[in-house]
């Protein structure tokens, strides 16, 4: 009963957090669960690239994708969050009453976490948010730990596989670091002459097909990700990927200085404070211990992402630049930059509970939890409002999309502000490209980087002559034709001397091509 009463509470303070501070949809979802509605009806958004694209995230998407077709996009993402918060919630909680003996720790570290990450991260890696395939990860790599602690290895390894499934990158670092903790404790008891205490042949076996079967699925859809066609230059693909699309996650030369302070700032706190955390017995000492290992290994493989990254001058100046890049688009920083201020939130929950050995105590702690929530609710999320527009703006672009969704025909392509949040979720049409919406398939990955070099092309040449700065309608058939798109939609692109299909606001939708024949 306790463990569930905790369990529920640290749930409500996740997915409190979660719609507080990123407010559907978050700046991801229309990403993940376009990809989960196009995958089961690919009537959404025909013709979109980027939806066509390969998905590696497969499982979450047949996971949220019927419920997005039965219902809509908004309920797919709440039904995302409901559930990937709660088996969070479950594999914190367990992880919290092995590791330090009292359930009651994961509400109290759950709060702590929170007013961490409201403040920020190393490389972007955020846990709770919107919907997301490695929300379910990290919940599922909890439980096969907290099952491996008990030594229940077949179904700690059906977890872990459901991890790997659910997000492989998140998944497969999640269980080489925990194969790290187990070989250092092996080879700690073989020092000692005490006994390994492995499990025998048949549940090492039954626990190695678990773990297949249950990451098959989440394989399946990584490999096919990473399959390239003949002729594709994959070098160049991982270089883009890496150095132009995604550097606030992979490059740690990008990384802010204060990112760099305050993860350093966590991992002090967490190898200090564990130390004087409230240790119930030897059984959870030990798992404590197994756990800082494994945050070890997740830390281990980011410093030699840091060593992959080191460079001085430009990327493409350093030495083996698409080498670097292929190592460094497996997100060798994604997991210490969650497990760390899990760690360290842990370890003042230790302390906590260390220090609430009395009713009054107990109540502070209580206090300093609440007040650690609303503190965490206070500071203004990073990613909270990823359109970056005024109310008013965001009010008129949603007046737009409403009306391209209720308007254009089905198969309509639109050139869209290439740096827009939500268009497809809102409008329902294909994008001709979206510098988010990039494809994790080489192939597909050059794709986007060629049409955003079109549109650069195409606008830098208007803007290029101080003569005749703006755009007629024959300059906008020019775009149609080299982008074979319907409709250009723009809010400050220049003067266009063309009348416009719609205005909403500030935003217009200008057609670049005849409409076809009913």
């Amino acid at each position: 009963m306790q463990s569930a009463a905790a369990g529920t509470l640290l749930f409500g303070t996740l997915i409190a957090y979660s719609l507080v501070q990123s407010p559907i949809p978050g700046v991801n979802e229309p990403q993940y669960l376009g990809k989960a509605l196009h995958l089961v009806d690919p009537t959404y958004c025909p013709g979109d690239f980027f939806l066509d694209s390969s998905d590696p995230h497969g499982v979450f998407g047949l996971l949220c994708g019927p419920v997005a077709e039965r219902f809509d996009l908004a309920t797919a993402a709440l039904f995302g969050r409901v559930l990937g918060l709660a088996l969070l919630a479950c594999g914190w909680t367990m992880t919290a009453r092995r590791t330090l003996g009292t359930a009651w720790a994961a509400p109290i570290s759950g709060a702590a976490f929170l007013a961490a990450a409201a403040a920020g991260n190393l490389s972007g890696e955020w846990l709770v948010g919107g919907a997301e395939g490695k929300v379910f990860s990290y919940g599922a790599l909890l439980i096969a730990f907290a099952w491996a602690v008990d030594r229940r290895w077949a179904l700690g390894a059906a977890a872990a596989g459901v991890a790997v499934s659910f997000h492989p990158v998140v998944g497969v670092w999640g269980v080489g670091c925990g194969a790290f903790a187990a070989v250092v404790l092996a080879v700690r008891r073989l020092r000692r002459n005490e006994p390994i205490g492995r499990p025998g042949w048949g549940t090492t076996t039954l626990a190695a097909v678990g773990f297949l079967l249950c990451a098959a699925p989440g394989l399946w859809f990584a490999l096919d990700a990473l399959e390239a066609a003949p002729g594709v230059d994959i070098g160049r693909a991982n270089f883009l990927q890496v150095y132009l699309r995604l550097p606030h996650h992979l490059d740690p030369m990008t990384f802010r200085t204060p990112a760099w302070i305050g993860f350093l700032h966590l991992t002090f706190v967490w190898a200090v404070l564990r130390r004087w955390g409230a240790r119930s017995s030897e059984k959870a000492a030990a798992a404590e211990s197994t756990l800082a290992l494994t945050v070890l290994g997740s830390l281990i493989v980011a410093y030699v992402g840091v060593l992959i990254g080191l460079r001085t001058g430009e990327p493409h100046e350093a030495t083996a630049p698409y080498f670097r890049a292929f190592l460094l688009k497996f997100y060798p920083f994604r997991l210490a930059d969650v497990l760390v201020p899990l760690a360290a939130s842990l370890a003042v929950a230790g302390v906590a509970a260390r220090f609430a050995r009395s009713a009054p105590r107990a109540l502070g702690v209580g206090v300093a939890g609440v007040g650690l929530f609303v503190l965490a609710l206070w500071i203004p999320f990073y990613d909270r409002d990823p359109a970056g527009l005024t109310d008013e703006e965001a009010a008129d672009w949603r007046t737009m999309c409403a009306w391209i969704d209720a308007s254009l025909p089905a198969d309509a392509e639109v050139v869209t502000p290439t740096r827009n949040h939500a268009f497809k979720w809102y409008a329902k049409r294909a994008e001709y490209v979206c510098f988010k919406d990039c494809p994790q398939d080489a192939a597909g990955i050059l794709e986007w980087n060629r049409r955003l070099r079109i549109l650069r092309t195409w606008a830098g040449v208007r803007y290029g002559d101080d003569a005749a700065i703006g755009y007629d309608q024959a300059e906008l058939a020019e775009l149609g034709v080299a982008t074979e798109a319907d409709y250009l939609l723009t809010m400050a692109l220049g003067p266009i001397d063309a009348a416009p299909t719609h205005v909403a606001g500030a935003w217009r939708l200008y057609r670049l091509r005849s409409a076809p024949a009913e």
